[in-house]
Protein backbone atom coordinates (compact mmCIF):
# COMPACT_ATOMS: atom_id res chain seq x y z
CA UNK A 1 0.00 0.00 0.00
CA UNK A 2 2.99 2.30 0.97
CA UNK A 3 4.06 2.06 -2.85
CA UNK A 4 0.65 2.61 -4.30
CA UNK A 5 0.52 6.34 -2.10
CA UNK A 6 4.23 7.02 -2.85
CA UNK A 7 3.02 6.34 -6.70
CA UNK A 8 -0.27 8.87 -6.20
CA UNK A 9 2.25 11.22 -5.06
CA UNK A 10 4.97 11.34 -8.11
CA UNK A 11 1.97 11.01 -10.10
CA UNK A 12 0.68 14.24 -9.02
CA UNK A 13 4.20 16.21 -8.91
CA UNK A 14 5.05 14.45 -12.72
CA UNK A 15 2.03 16.04 -13.72
CA UNK A 16 1.38 17.57 -16.89
CA UNK A 17 1.50 21.78 -17.04
CA UNK A 18 -1.73 21.94 -18.34
CA UNK A 19 -3.15 19.83 -15.93
CA UNK A 20 -5.63 21.94 -13.50
CA UNK A 21 -4.39 21.73 -9.90
CA UNK A 22 -6.44 23.22 -7.54
CA UNK A 23 -4.70 24.80 -3.95
CA UNK A 24 -6.79 22.51 -1.87
CA UNK A 25 -5.01 19.59 -4.17
CA UNK A 26 -1.53 21.02 -2.99
CA UNK A 27 -2.05 21.48 0.32
CA UNK A 28 -3.41 17.76 0.68
CA UNK A 29 -0.12 16.38 -0.77
CA UNK A 30 1.84 18.98 1.07
CA UNK A 31 0.06 17.45 4.47
CA UNK A 32 0.71 13.85 3.02
CA UNK A 33 3.89 14.14 2.50
CA UNK A 34 4.45 16.02 5.44
CA UNK A 35 3.05 13.03 7.55
CA UNK A 36 4.58 9.96 5.71
CA UNK A 37 8.24 11.64 6.45
CA UNK A 38 7.22 11.12 9.82
CA UNK A 39 5.14 7.85 9.38
CA UNK A 40 6.34 6.15 12.64
CA UNK A 41 4.53 8.91 14.69
CA UNK A 42 1.52 7.15 13.09
CA UNK A 43 1.04 3.56 15.88
CA UNK A 44 -0.75 0.80 14.52
CA UNK A 45 -4.04 0.22 16.64
CA UNK A 46 -4.17 -2.67 18.40
CA UNK A 47 -6.80 -4.11 16.41
CA UNK A 48 -5.26 -4.26 13.39
CA UNK A 49 -5.28 -1.10 11.62
CA UNK A 50 -1.73 0.05 10.50
CA UNK A 51 0.24 3.02 11.25
CA UNK A 52 -0.10 4.39 7.16
CA UNK A 53 -4.31 3.01 7.10
CA UNK A 54 -4.77 5.36 9.70
CA UNK A 55 -2.88 7.97 8.37
CA UNK A 56 -4.89 7.96 4.81
CA UNK A 57 -8.10 7.48 6.71
CA UNK A 58 -6.98 10.48 8.61
CA UNK A 59 -6.48 12.67 5.60
CA UNK A 60 -9.23 11.09 3.94
CA UNK A 61 -7.27 9.20 1.10
CA UNK A 62 -10.24 8.27 -0.76
CA UNK A 63 -8.58 7.47 -3.86
CA UNK A 64 -9.78 4.06 -5.70
CA UNK A 65 -6.81 1.96 -5.84
CA UNK A 66 -6.24 2.38 -2.20
CA UNK A 67 -9.91 1.52 -1.31
CA UNK A 68 -9.53 -1.71 -3.24
CA UNK A 69 -6.47 -2.31 -1.48
CA UNK A 70 -7.99 -2.22 1.88
CA UNK A 71 -10.96 -4.02 0.84
CA UNK A 72 -8.94 -6.70 -0.35
CA UNK A 73 -6.81 -7.12 2.62
CA UNK A 74 -10.17 -7.32 4.48
CA UNK A 75 -11.20 -9.62 2.25
CA UNK A 76 -8.37 -11.72 3.04
CA UNK A 77 -8.46 -11.50 7.04
CA UNK A 78 -11.78 -12.74 6.38
CA UNK A 79 -11.63 -15.44 4.36
CA UNK A 80 -9.12 -16.70 6.40
CA UNK A 81 -11.23 -17.80 9.00
CA UNK A 82 -12.96 -20.94 8.64
CA UNK A 83 -15.70 -20.38 11.18
CA UNK A 84 -18.48 -17.83 10.23
CA UNK A 85 -18.43 -16.49 14.02
CA UNK A 86 -14.57 -15.90 13.60
CA UNK A 87 -15.40 -13.75 10.49
CA UNK A 88 -17.87 -11.70 11.99
CA UNK A 89 -16.02 -10.87 14.78
CA UNK A 90 -13.07 -9.75 12.02
CA UNK A 91 -15.73 -7.38 10.89
CA UNK A 92 -17.23 -5.84 14.01
CA UNK A 93 -13.33 -5.34 15.33
CA UNK A 94 -12.44 -3.31 11.91
CA UNK A 95 -15.60 -1.39 12.12
CA UNK A 96 -15.43 -0.40 15.75
CA UNK A 97 -11.65 0.47 15.20
CA UNK A 98 -12.48 2.75 12.05
CA UNK A 99 -15.10 4.25 13.85
CA UNK A 100 -12.95 5.42 16.78
CA UNK A 101 -10.28 7.03 14.62
CA UNK A 102 -9.57 10.62 14.38
CA UNK A 103 -10.52 12.30 11.07
CA UNK A 104 -9.36 15.33 9.71
CA UNK A 105 -12.53 17.74 9.09
CA UNK A 106 -13.13 18.95 5.47
CA UNK A 107 -9.28 16.83 4.24
CA UNK A 108 -10.22 14.52 0.99
CA UNK A 109 -8.44 13.52 -1.84
CA UNK A 110 -11.34 13.57 -4.44
CA UNK A 111 -13.82 16.08 -2.82
CA UNK A 112 -17.04 14.48 -4.82
CA UNK A 113 -16.04 11.16 -4.11
CA UNK A 114 -17.29 9.38 -0.81
CA UNK A 115 -14.83 9.34 1.77
CA UNK A 116 -12.55 6.63 2.73
CA UNK A 117 -13.84 5.84 6.31
CA UNK A 118 -17.63 5.66 4.09
CA UNK A 119 -16.60 3.32 1.89
CA UNK A 120 -14.83 0.49 3.69
CA UNK A 121 -17.76 0.95 6.71
CA UNK A 122 -20.33 0.14 3.79
CA UNK A 123 -18.36 -2.60 2.30
CA UNK A 124 -17.93 -4.19 6.10
CA UNK A 125 -22.05 -3.65 6.65
CA UNK A 126 -22.50 -5.90 3.92
CA UNK A 127 -20.20 -8.32 4.46
CA UNK A 128 -21.63 -8.24 8.08
CA UNK A 129 -25.02 -8.97 6.75
CA UNK A 130 -23.77 -11.88 4.31
CA UNK A 131 -21.83 -13.39 7.10
CA UNK A 132 -25.11 -12.94 9.12
CA UNK A 133 -27.56 -14.38 6.58
CA UNK A 134 -25.10 -17.42 5.92
CA UNK A 135 -25.22 -18.28 10.25
CA UNK A 136 -28.93 -17.90 10.08
CA UNK A 137 -29.21 -20.19 7.31
CA UNK A 138 -26.95 -22.74 8.73
CA UNK A 139 -28.74 -22.58 12.22
CA UNK A 140 -31.64 -23.97 10.10
CA UNK A 141 -30.29 -26.43 8.84
CA UNK A 142 -28.29 -27.34 12.13
CA UNK A 143 -29.87 -27.69 15.19
CA UNK A 144 -28.12 -26.74 18.08
CA UNK A 145 -25.84 -29.33 20.30
CA UNK A 146 -26.02 -28.84 24.30
CA UNK A 147 -23.04 -27.68 25.48
CA UNK A 148 -21.48 -29.78 27.83
CA UNK A 149 -21.02 -28.26 31.73
CA UNK A 150 -18.41 -29.86 33.35
CA UNK A 151 -18.75 -30.34 37.19
CA UNK A 152 -17.06 -27.47 39.37
CA UNK A 153 -14.74 -29.84 40.90
CA UNK A 154 -12.79 -30.67 37.28
CA UNK A 155 -12.04 -27.08 36.65
CA UNK A 156 -9.12 -25.44 36.51
CA UNK A 157 -8.73 -21.77 38.75
CA UNK A 158 -7.03 -19.86 36.18
CA UNK A 159 -5.23 -16.36 37.87
CA UNK A 160 -6.43 -14.42 35.34
CA UNK A 161 -9.62 -12.42 33.45
CA UNK A 162 -11.15 -14.00 31.04
CA UNK A 163 -9.97 -10.67 28.64
CA UNK A 164 -6.48 -12.39 29.36
CA UNK A 165 -7.52 -16.28 28.89
CA UNK A 166 -8.99 -15.00 25.33
CA UNK A 167 -5.50 -13.59 24.32
CA UNK A 168 -3.70 -16.55 25.00
CA UNK A 169 -5.78 -19.16 23.72
CA UNK A 170 -6.12 -16.93 20.33
CA UNK A 171 -2.10 -16.63 20.50
CA UNK A 172 -1.72 -20.79 20.76
CA UNK A 173 -4.25 -21.07 18.07
CA UNK A 174 -2.43 -18.95 15.69
CA UNK A 175 1.02 -20.16 16.20
CA UNK A 176 -0.76 -24.02 15.91
CA UNK A 177 0.57 -25.18 19.55
CA UNK A 178 -3.36 -25.85 19.94
CA UNK A 179 -5.35 -27.21 17.16
CA UNK A 180 -8.94 -27.43 16.30
CA UNK A 181 -11.00 -27.11 13.51
CA UNK A 182 -12.17 -23.54 14.45
CA UNK A 183 -11.48 -20.76 17.03
CA UNK A 184 -14.66 -20.89 17.86
CA UNK A 185 -14.84 -25.02 18.46
CA UNK A 186 -11.23 -24.58 20.71
CA UNK A 187 -12.66 -22.11 22.93
CA UNK A 188 -16.47 -23.91 23.22
CA UNK A 189 -14.21 -27.14 24.38
CA UNK A 190 -12.19 -25.50 26.57
CA UNK A 191 -14.07 -23.10 28.55
CA UNK A 192 -16.50 -25.82 30.47
CA UNK A 193 -12.98 -26.61 32.05
CA UNK A 194 -12.10 -23.36 33.26
CA UNK A 195 -12.68 -21.03 35.63
CA UNK A 196 -11.28 -17.43 36.79
CA UNK A 197 -11.55 -16.04 40.90
CA UNK A 198 -14.41 -13.96 39.49
CA UNK A 199 -16.34 -16.44 36.80
CA UNK A 200 -16.89 -19.99 38.32
CA UNK A 201 -18.68 -20.53 34.22
CA UNK A 202 -16.77 -19.39 31.35
CA UNK A 203 -18.47 -18.41 27.90
CA UNK A 204 -16.10 -19.73 25.09
CA UNK A 205 -17.78 -17.35 22.89
CA UNK A 206 -16.96 -14.13 24.79
CA UNK A 207 -13.74 -15.24 25.30
CA UNK A 208 -12.96 -15.69 21.79
CA UNK A 209 -14.60 -12.68 20.92
CA UNK A 210 -12.64 -10.43 23.57
CA UNK A 211 -9.58 -11.36 22.25
CA UNK A 212 -10.08 -9.50 19.06
CA UNK A 213 -11.01 -6.25 21.06
CA UNK A 214 -8.24 -6.63 23.35
CA UNK A 215 -7.31 -3.57 25.49
CA UNK A 216 -3.47 -2.44 25.67
CA UNK A 217 -3.34 -3.32 29.58
CA UNK A 218 -4.65 -7.31 29.28
CA UNK A 219 -1.92 -7.45 26.01
CA UNK A 220 0.62 -6.53 28.56
CA UNK A 221 0.00 -8.95 31.19
CA UNK A 222 0.11 -11.45 29.11
CA UNK A 223 3.04 -10.54 27.89
CA UNK A 224 4.39 -10.15 31.09
CA UNK A 225 2.90 -13.82 32.00
CA UNK A 226 4.99 -15.10 29.05
CA UNK A 227 7.82 -13.45 30.23
CA UNK A 228 7.38 -14.88 33.67
CA UNK A 229 6.95 -18.36 31.68
CA UNK A 230 9.81 -18.31 30.05
CA UNK A 231 12.08 -17.12 32.80
CA UNK A 232 10.78 -20.00 35.17
CA UNK A 233 11.51 -22.61 31.68
CA UNK A 234 15.00 -21.76 31.74
CA UNK A 235 15.44 -22.52 35.30
CA UNK A 236 14.80 -26.33 34.52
Amino acid sequence: MYNQVLLGLDLFISRPDEAVVTYKDILFYRELLSELRDLSAWRDTPNGLSGLECLLLYLNYNDKVIVNVLVNRLSSLITGQEDANDKIDIILVYSKSIQQLQFKPDSALHVKHPSLKTQLLQWLSEELYYQERKINQWAVNNPPVPTYKSPTSTKVLCHATVDQLGIFFRAAADIQLLDAPSQRQLFNQISPYLATPHKKELSGDSMRSKSYSAEKKDLEIVKDLLMQLFKQVTRY
